[in-house]
């Protein structure tokens, strides 16, 4: 298949220079529940969160607005995540790369208002 470059994948809101883990004091790297796995809890047997799954944290250097190309149409499927479950769903440096590349947005909007 001919790739026509018409067609561009990315992140529609958040351009950076370089995105690093993010570490704590003791150099370790800093992790975060993935969001999605759980297992049943050993008393209750409801699912919960898997202590185990755990993914980086990563920090956003020189965090700045998404560049759009010239475009006749735009695809997308934006996610409507809250401001209370933005942290939970991006992480912590995703989220304070948004504020800090989009300063005059208020921190409790939903990001598709991004």
């Amino acid at each position: 298949m001919k790739d026509l470059r018409n067609i561009r994948q990315g992140d529609a809101v958040l351009d950076w220079f370089t995105c690093t883990p993010r570490l704590a004091a003791d150099s370790t790297s800093v992790t975060r529940w993935d969001g999605r796995t759980t297992r049943h809890h050993p008393v209750t047997g409801e699912e919960v969160p898997d202590p185990d799954a755990r993914i980086p944290v990563y920090d956003f250097a020189e965090p700045t607005h998404a560049t759009w190309p010239e475009a006749v149409f735009i695809v997308g499927n934006p996610p409507i995540i809250g401001d209370k479950r933005l942290h939970k769903a991006l992480g912590d440096g995703y989220v304070d790369a948004l504020h800090v590349s989009y300063r005059k947005m208020p921190r409790n909007v939903k990001l598709v208002m991004c």
